[in-house]
């Protein structure tokens, strides 16, 4: 009679262990993709994210924030140095006279300084110095 007892129990934890070891245990996207228990990822749109452990749906791709993007299925990275984004928008080249270092607004060029749409901002002076240098050289070899 033991012994019949002793290999019901056995037998019983034995289908309870294959059922919460055979058990879904939750398996999770990378950051920037979604999917209902790790099946089937898909990528969230692009300039959106997901974090990693909490993406089981759509609903779980959120707006990069300002100055950062992404591409679709990605986390989000810093804007390059000179281009700026709003929450949920691709990067763009920051405006003439403008310039932004990686991952912060764009901010007027100092007093003496500019810059093209996109680029850094430069000295004024020394555009004005080089200039004059070139002329007095063209000059001097002249006489």
């Amino acid at each position: 009679m033991l012994k019949t007892f002793l290999i019901v129990v056995i037998v019983f934890l034995s289908i309870i262990i294959q059922q919460v070891s055979t058990a879904t245990v939750p398996q999770f996207c990378p950051p920037g993709q979604y999917g209902p228990n790790g099946g089937s990822c898909t990528n969230c749109p692009a300039n959106q994210t997901s974090p990693y452990g909490t993406n089981l749906d759509s609903t779980s791709c959120q707006n990069c924030p300002a100055n950062q993007s992404s591409l679709a299925g990605t986390d989000c990275q810093n804007c390059p140095s000179n281009f700026t984004s709003q929450s949920g928008q691709k990067c763009v080249a920051c405006a003439a006279n403008q310039q932004s270092i990686s991952g912060a607004g764009c901010t007027s060029c100092a007093s003496g300084y500019q810059s093209t749409s996109g680029g850094p901002c430069t000295l004024i002076y020394s555009k004005i110095i080089s200039f004059s240098l070139g002329l007095a050289c063209i000059i001097f070899l002249l006489l």
